[in-house]
């Protein structure tokens, strides 16, 4: 009989894990990943959850800061971003802005940049791009 209760026990406690783990699946958080090269192109991509005006693979090759229209301020705060998380090696996030060319409505975006030094010697760089909220606290140096 305690074998019995133990083994319900332990199925109750499997499933409710299973289920539990499942709902984080259900809403983790948007994002787009990319991996670049030390002249900052873009060489991979993964993709989660986000609707996208331009899809992920036409990035491939094009250096980040040219793969989708920014404006001068956005633009220049990207690139100092990478610039800073090569010189600190640290990551360095930075919330930028795109507008839809159809509708005109703006989207924000934070993109978490960070600076990775291959065998090669050369500074590769990760950059995860997620929904940005007002929320958001943004730090200046």
């Amino acid at each position: 009989m305690k074998s019995y209760a133990l083994l319900t026990l332990m199925f109750v406690v499997c499933s409710t894990g299973s289920l539990m783990s499942m709902e984080l699946i259900k809403y983790e958080k948007s994002r787009l990943n990319f991996t670049l090269n030390h002249l900052r192109c873009i060489k991979g991509y993964s993709a989660q959850n986000m609707n996208y005006d331009v899809l992920p693979q036409d990035f491939i090759g094009k250096n980040i800061l040219d793969a989708v229209p920014l404006n001068e301020n956005d633009y220049k705060a990207l690139d100092k971003g990478l610039t800073k998380a090569v010189e600190k090696q640290i990551t360095v996030c930075v919330p930028y802005s795109l507008k839809d060319k159809e509708s005109l409505v703006e989207s924000k975006f934070l993109a978490s940049i960070t600076s990775v030094i291959k065998e090669n010697k050369k500074n590769n760089f990760f950059v995860k791009v997620t929904p940005f909220s007002d929320d958001c606290v943004k730090i200046d140096d």
